[in-house]
């Protein structure tokens, strides 16, 4: 492999963590509103929104890994 592709593999692999990380980051931010507000249709629509963002995550974790990279 040569150096440009190792270092664009590397790039890419950064922007994943960091996206990774702001998904984690999000769906705890999510959580947490769930678990804080009273009204039930809020709480419902930030819990579904902290699964969403569990989701991307699972989803950013498995191409990091299939790119060789190590999941943040």
């Amino acid at each position: 492999m040569n150096t440009n592709v190792k270092e664009t593999r590397g790039e890419i692999l950064d922007a994943l963590n960091q996206l990774l990380q702001r998904n984690r980051e999000a769906e705890r931010g999510y959580n947490e509103a769930a678990e804080n507000v009273k009204d039930a249709e809020l709480k419902s629509l930030f819990g579904a929104q902290s699964r969403q963002r569990a989701e991307f995550a699972q989803e950013l974790d498995r191409e990091v890994r299939t790119l060789g990279g190590d999941p943040e």
